[in-house]
């Protein structure tokens, strides 16, 4: 069943041989792991969004992983037991035909009997949109700055391109000057010869 093995992997729940069956979802006790494993705990919060610690913009030469992301702002694996993804990973468990107050108390209780703390794993989720945010703003500013840099030196080497294509003009009529000078002198000097070798 989807709920038993999203408790197994998260190690909430003792792997058992019972199956329970959907429409007892809401009812069936739950088998909490109780060897001498200890409960998972939050870590301690992070400083307040006054307090926070500000992280230096990395270069962006492509484009970043969400592991990446998370990892750069000292976030959890997103296959944490204590981060946002958790409460996904129940909520897909648990059947679509339940109402969403029923899904949310059936989350709840999970998240209770598992010795684990629905504040702090909202509060993940609230500082993954602060990072996602905050990143996507120093990339856009960051990407935004090279892309004017390069427009400049576009411009710069364009209008390099237009004096030199002006410079190739003028040495073409430089050249063509000169050999009309000279096609005209050589024809009279040639003419003159052929008239006294003849």
């Amino acid at each position: 069943m989807k709920l038993m093995s999203v408790l197994e992997k998260y190690n909430l729940v003792e792997k058992t041989d019972n199956e329970v069956l959907p429409e007892d979802i809401t009812t069936a006790p739950i088998s909490v792991a109780t060897e001498e494993q200890p409960a998972p705990t939050m870590p301690s919060p992070l400083p307040e969004p006054e307090e926070k610690v500000v992280v230096q913009a990395p270069r962006y030469t492509a484009n970043l992983s969400l592991e990446e992301i998370y990892s750069h702002y000292h976030l959890s694996a997103a296959s944490s037991t204590d981060t946002i993804f958790m409460l996904e990973g129940l909520l897909a468990a648990l059947p679509e035909s339940l109402t969403e107050e029923v899904l949310k108390d059936t989350v709840k209780n999970i998240i209770t009997v598992s010795h684990l703390n629905l504040e702090g794993l909202l509060k993940d989720g609230e500082e993954r949109l602060q990072a996602l945010h905050a990143l996507i703003k120093d990339y856009t500013a960051y990407t935004r700055e090279e892309i004017a840099t390069y427009r400049e030196q576009i411009a710069e080497l364009t209008a390099s391109i237009n004096q030199l294509q002006e410079k190739i003009k003028g040495k073409e009529l430089l050249l063509k000057g000169q050999d009309t000078i000279i096609q005209e002198e050589t024809a009279r000097i040639e003419k003159i010869v052929s008239f006294f070798k003849k």
